[in-house]
């Protein structure tokens, strides 16, 4: 092992995670003038990498020379400084594989993995998850997880705060459980954050092979305001629910669902937001995009080509609000869980979204209803400014039972409207290839202002102390009086299109 101290500047030593080793005269002169003392190691064993961290007290940065890892038993539980954290990282992206029976807990504070590849692995603890990942302020990055294993439980467990998933790659689970989950305490946002992630995967055949799942049935009502923004889930097929998400206060952005067997569910949960998202398939049987239940959420300016939906309980639609349990089970609720195993969907925003070619029906209000005692309808759902393009039967199914619906300048093109309401206008919408290649109406209708759908965020009871509210409500209210999606732009003021491959997982595997 070889150990040198040396100073080295924050910035700079954040700056390795891009997959250089070496730092640059010009990168120490450019960077900030604060500067921590901080220790740099190689190793190339795994008995080696475990010694390292353990004197590796106060952050520093751990290299790794290329090779296998072997049987890696690592706990990482010192909190280290914001100013001093400890980044364990691969010398040169997918040359380092971590194999065999491996076992990592991320419980500290301040720590980054970088670079690793996991794979022909194995568990000794059978359902246990490969990475378990808590403490606070904690990364996984730049990182290839394929064919792991094939045994049960999920590859990572993210619990804490503040934690981060991004540029890395999932990839060939075969078992049960998803990829990630998350379970969410009371009264105690998590924040943690998805991005710039690839998710697929091969259908399961049974329930439990979702990429991801966001809390659990008895956390529904906890807020846990998880952020999964720039994802890609391509053919991410393994059921029916590509993220499952069971908790409340999530946002999901600048996402794009591609040719995947199932559909974003928000499945138990209240107030997500959900926008500037893409939804596309080929056409293919079950190709899905989103299906909502719940209370309170906003979905605005998405999406959605070429979908597919073919359920196994009653129809489905680009875009399904499902039908809610009928009878309320106090056994369940005594446990924490919903009374109602469907919760009810009703005060819902569903707002300037396009939908081209969705297959049966653009839109189905009271999905899977008749099932497993699921009987009531949703109610007071807020369908503005949508457009609703090529649908083979009809552009919306509407279950009897609904009320308290405001339809307001939603148009339907191509497709029996389905509802009778001058809200539902039946009108030519002409199409053509947008700047992203996927085709878009080519004019713009008449819809209802910012301003007055500012009305109906008022009924949604959003936490205004939180910023992301009062940003996605701000940038609602100074909407145009126009129906349909538009290109969004994030932050920068960059336009965001569908992502491909090469605009997430690992920076070392785009050559």
């Amino acid at each position: 092992m070889y150990l040198k101290t040396s100073l080295v500047i924050l910035a700079t030593t954040l700056g390795l995670l891009s997959g250089c080793s070496t730092v640059s005269e010009s990168s120490r002169q450019s960077a900030s003038s604060v500067q921590t003392e901080f220790s740099e190691v190689t190793v190339s064993t795994s008995k080696e990498l475990a010694k390292a961290v353990s004197r590796m007290r106060r952050g520093g940065v751990i290299i790794l020379e290329s090779g296998d890892y072997d049987d890696l038993n690592l706990s990482l539980s010192r909190s280290y400084r914001p100013e001093s954290p400890l980044l364990i990282k691969a010398k040169e992206g997918g040359t380092v594989f971590i194999t065999g029976d491996t076992e990592i807990q991320i419980t500290g504070k301040h720590i980054t993995l970088s670079g690793f590849t996991f794979e022909r692995g194995t568990r000794s603890g059978g359902k246990a998850e490969l990475i378990y990942m808590a403490g606070e302020h904690n990364r996984i990055t730049q990182s290839l997880f394929r064919n792991v294993d094939d045994l049960e439980g999920v590859w990572v467990q993210m619990n804490g705060r503040y934690n981060r998933i991004d540029h890395s790659w999932f990839e060939g689970k075969t078992s049960g459980q998803s990829y990630i989950n998350m379970d969410i305490k009371e009264n105690r946002p998590v924040y943690h954050q998805l991005d710039h992630n690839y998710f697929t995967r091969q259908p399961l055949g049974k329930n439990g092979g979702s990429a991801s799942r966001v809390g659990h049935g008895s956390m529904y009502l906890n807020n846990a305001r998880i952020l999964f923004e720039y994802n890609l889930f391509d053919d991410e097929s393994g059921e029916s629910e590509v993220i499952s998400a069971k908790s409340s206060e999530n946002i999901f952005r600048y996402n794009t669902f591609k040719n995947s067997r199932g559909h974003l569910s928000l499945r138990q949960g209240e107030r997500a937001l959900v926008y500037d998202n893409y939804f596309i398939g080929t056409g293919e049987e079950k190709h899905g995009g989103l299906f909502v239940r719940g209370e309170g959420h906003v979905v605005f300016n998405n999406y959605f080509h070429n979908l597919n939906a073919k359920p196994r309980y009653k129809e489905e639609g680009a875009v399904s609000f499902g039908a809610a349990t009928g009878s309320y089970d106090g056994q369940r609720a005594d446990k924490g869980l919903n009374g109602r195993h469907f919760p009810i969907t009703r005060n819902i925003l569903f707002a300037n979204n396009t939908i081209v070619k969705p297959g049966d029906f653009a839109m189905v209000i009271g999905s899977q209803v008749g099932s497993r005692d699921r009987t009531l309808i949703p109610d007071s759902l807020y369908l503005i400014n949508n457009q609703l393009v090529g649908a083979r039967r009809q552009s919306v199914l509407q279950l009897d039972g609904a009320k308290d619906m405001v339809w307001q300048a939603n148009f339907s093109s191509d497709a029996i409207p389905g509802h009778d309401h001058t809200g539902l206008t039946d009108s030519l919408i002409s199409l053509a290839d947008g700047p992203f290649g996927m085709p878009m109406p080519t004019d713009m209708q008449a819809g209802v202002s910012g301003k007055d759908l500012g009305v109906y965020l008022e009924k949604l009871n959003l936490d205004m102390t939180w910023e992301e509210n009062r940003s996605m409500v701000e940038r609602i209210q100074n909407q145009t009086a126009t129906a349909g999606f538009s290109i969004p732009h994030n932050a920068e003021n960059q336009p965001v299109h569908p992502l491909t491959k090469n605009d997430v997982g690992p920076s070392w595997m785009m050559h």
